[in-house]
């Protein structure tokens, strides 16, 4: 029996069943000894067929149609659930009350106590979620469409089971329309700027490197560097810094807790990467050479080393503050294992890649929420430009998300033309309006009806390049919000009230 029966909107008689002996089977186990469990059983046997037929005959409807007074069909349905909540709080007092006895003869330990009741509360909590989410969607068609104050307050457990209906519906539209990618600032700059990396002549060295406005440098290892050809280094770059490897790396970041258990990683962090997700993710068609093209993008950004900021778990008197230290992207040349067709082709499903040290800094809670829409941009248009751009307003997103006052959060303009990486001399050739101006909107308005970020201008008033540049652009994205307040973030205001 499957965990999967509380998170789905089946009711048919198989799925109630399994439902009711998950939660007998959950609650039993919670027990800390043999005894109790004993006890359980005895108890269960007398209450489980009792349950059951109580959600069969709740699920049945018989009787309730169209033509049933709205009043009896809320009053009914209201004192049925009732009756199946009690029923299964009873059961849930009744271990809390076994394992108070056992505590109190000093068979069991505080900590088996307080495991138990955890247990107990979150098994009880997840089968009445269950049952309100199905209850609602069974009788979906019969119940209000909008719920009038009187609704609410004369019937509150029919309340209480849209609420968790809502919220369910929300989950999984999540699931469906957004990925939940963890990463930091480091990762953030590689994806926003590696296209802003520069080539340089550094004593007889060849460099490319880009340098943030905070000093942290991310570097690209060529080939052939101490063999100065700029074409050849040109065409290398451009090569290993496309929308999109930089796509790779934000789904990358997608699996990294999903596969990964942070701290308990023993050797090295990894991702398996389903090709037929990720281009399903992208909206690409799945083809054999997707593989190859993964590994070769792999292979690409594997070149590319970052400076991140580290703190020692355990700082001694030497290294107790953070330290700057330089990580590849990838480790082991990104690839684990590659098995190559005979025509040199790979045609695997799943590809793993292993993750460089750097990743060791992530945090469960440095994540954010990307609208899947961001995957599917056409990269054609512009070299693809739209992607560090929509990247770095969905983090500005989710930094000012809880210090915002109304949802909006500001850029300033010239923070978002940097990202177009236009020369000096084009610009002046040209012009800010077509290099700058156009180019952005564009993209804002693309992102905007993709992604759901109301944008405008805070001035709007632009005679010249600088009042351009120096313009700030509010931006707003409210279903984004409601995911976020959905997923327990709160503002700092509201936190106050």
């Amino acid at each position: 029996m499957q965990d999967n029966v509380f998170f789905n909107l089946d009711y048919d008689k198989f799925t109630l069943e399994e439902l009711i002996e998950n939660y007998f089977e959950k609650i039993i186990n919670a027990a800390v000894s043999l005894k109790m469990k004993s006890n359980l059983e005895s108890i269960q046997r007398h209450t489980q067929a009792r349950l059951i037929d109580l959600l069969c005959d709740l699920f049945k409807g018989e009787g309730f149609n169209t033509k049933t007074k709205k009043s009896v069909l809320y009053e009914e349905l209201e004192k049925k659930v009732r009756n199946i909540f009690f029923i299964v709080q009873t059961m849930a007092n009744e271990n809390m009350k076994l394992v108070a006895i056992e505590k109190t003869m000093k068979e069991i330990s505080k900590e088996d106590e307080e495991r138990s009741f955890q247990t107990v509360g979150m098994m009880s909590s997840m089968l009445n979620n269950a049952i309100k989410c199905k209850l609602i969607y069974r009788y979906e068609k019969l119940l209000p469409k909008k719920r009038s104050a009187a609704f609410k307050k004369n019937y509150p457990i029919l309340e209480s089971c849209f609420k968790n209906y809502e919220t369910y519906k929300m989950n999984e539209e999540a699931k469906e329309n957004y990925t939940k990618i963890h990463n930091n600032e480091g990762i953030s700059d590689v994806v926003q700027s590696l296209h802003k990396c520069e080539l340089g002549y550094n004593f007889g060295n060849v460099e490319v490197k880009y340098l943030n406005d905070k000093g942290t440098e991310i570097e690209i290892d060529i080939e052939n560097k101490n063999e100065f050809n700029p074409l050849e280094i040109t065409k290398q770059v451009y090569e290993l810094i496309g929308p999109k490897q930089a796509y790779l790396i934000v789904y990358i970041m997608s699996l990294a807790y999903e596969q990964n258990q942070g701290d308990n990683v023993e050797n090295y962090w990894k991702a398996d990467i389903d090709v037929k997700e990720y281009c399903k993710l992208r909206g690409i068609k799945w083809r054999t050479e997707t593989a190859e093209d993964i590994y070769n993008d792999i292979k690409k950004l594997s070149k590319i080393e970052i400076a991140y900021e580290y703190t020692p778990k355990k700082p001694n008197k030497n290294n107790k503050k953070s330290e700057l230290k330089k990580s590849s992207l990838f480790a082991n040349r990104g690839i684990l294992g590659e098995g190559k067709n005979e025509d040199g082709t790979y045609d695997r499903e799943i590809v793993s890649v292993a993750l460089g040290k750097w990743i060791e800094t992530l945090r469960v809670d440095q994540f954010q929420y990307i609208n899947n829409a961001f995957f599917k941009y056409k990269l054609r248009n512009q070299g693809g430009l739209i992607v560090p751009i929509a990247y770095y307003i969905n983090c500005q997103h989710r930094n000012n998300f809880t210090k915002s006052k109304n949802g909006e959060f500001k850029i300033k303009v010239k923070k978002l033309t940097e990202k177009l990486n236009i020369s000096e001399s084009t610009i002046k050739n040209q012009g800010y309006k077509k290099k700058l101006k156009n180019p952005l909107e564009n993209y804002l308005n693309t992102i905007k009806e993709s992604e759901g970020f109301e944008w405008q201008y805070k001035n709007g008033i632009h005679n010249s390049r600088k009042s351009f540049e120096d313009d700030i652009i509010i931006f707003k994205n409210g279903k984004l919000d409601n995911l976020y307040f959905n997923k327990g973030l709160t503002r700092k205001e509201a936190k106050k009230k």
